[in-house]
């Protein structure tokens, strides 16, 4: 965007997820999660009324130029200003080299039947079976992994996807509110696997959800 014509960007109109970043932060940190759009001048206002409605914060933060620069800005005070052919095409490429060895699995000896079948294994204790199945990785909680990304909605997720007494467990399901700000019984379900509509079309009167969008 803005490779063929230049563009001018204000930092200090670039809406801030936490207070105090720098300049360089706001422009690079993943964690602004910004989506950025082209509008034309001509449609900017009919662009914005519809943000409105919807409730989606928009800001104006630069433009296109036409001296095929990129140019920076903070408060009015230049913090970068670079070539776009440079940008593009004229910095030097890295060339990166790994080596990958393709390692043999090794299967616990529970998951194979047959030697569970010999042992005679059933009215046993089956603690070490149920535990080596749990630690898993199919099945093991993805905790880990769901904790390195933003998993909150602007606060509204009414059930969260970790759920249990240590809240690492995952959950069937994540709620969220989509109205804020005011009560309602309105949520999105976004489910793991599960098809809501599928099991009711109507939903049981026993839940109490409202009215839902399932994803």
């Amino acid at each position: 965007m803005g490779e063929d014509t230049g563009a001018y960007v204000e930092l200090a109109e670039a809406p801030l997820k936490y207070a105090g970043l720098a300049p360089w932060e706001i422009w690079l940190s993943e964690a602004q999660e910004r989506m950025v759009l082209a509008v034309p001048p001509e449609h900017l206002d009919d662009l914005l009324a519809i943000c409105a409605i919807e409730e989606v914060e928009a800001s104006v933060i630069g433009s296109f130029t036409g001296d095929k620069r990129l140019v920076v800005s903070y408060h009015g005070e230049v913090v970068a200003d670079l070539d776009m052919t440079f940008l593009h095409n004229g910095r030097p490429g890295r060339r990166l080299e790994a080596v990958w060895t393709r390692k043999q699995r090794t299967y616990n000896s529970v998951f194979d039947y047959a030697e569970m079948e010999e042992k005679n294994i059933h009215g046993k204790d089956h603690s070490n079976i149920l535990l080596a199945l749990l630690r898993h990785p199919t099945i093991g909680s993805k905790e880990s992994i769901v904790r390195r990304y933003d998993h909150e909605v602007q606060g509204a997720t009414v059930l969260k996807p970790l759920v249990g007494k240590a809240g690492n467990g995952p959950g069937d399901a994540a709620v969220l509110q989509p109205i804020t700000g005011e009560p309602t019984d309105a949520g999105i379900v976004i489910s793991n696997g599960i098809k809501y509509a599928a099991l009711s079309m109507t939903i049981d009167g026993s839940d109490d959800i409202g009215d839902y969008a399932e994803c």
